[in-house]
């Protein structure tokens, strides 16, 4: 997403624009656990997942998808769009 993103605001190619909101609908749908707000790790291609699967384990914590918000936050906050 912060991929998309930066392209696009180092480009102001909209199509970047457009694939980043794509992802961020993605995760809002497929990926965010809707009973604890965690990420789901593992999501198949059609969108489809194994919810047995562990949240959180010794490979895997919320920093990442944390520091993307913050990250998304302070950028839209500069006013970049």
């Amino acid at each position: 997403m912060i991929g998309f993103y930066n392209f696009y605001q180092n480009s102001d190619c909209r199509e970047f624009l457009d694939a980043s909101e794509r992802v961020l609908n993605f995760i809002r749908e497929k990926v965010i656990d809707k009973s604890t707000g965690e990420w789901i790790e593992n999501v198949a291609a059609d969108g489809n997942t194994d919810r047995t699967q562990a949240l959180v384990h010794e490979w895997k914590c919320p920093y990442h998808n944390g520091r993307m918000c913050v990250e998304m936050i302070s950028r839209l906050n500069k006013g970049a769009l």
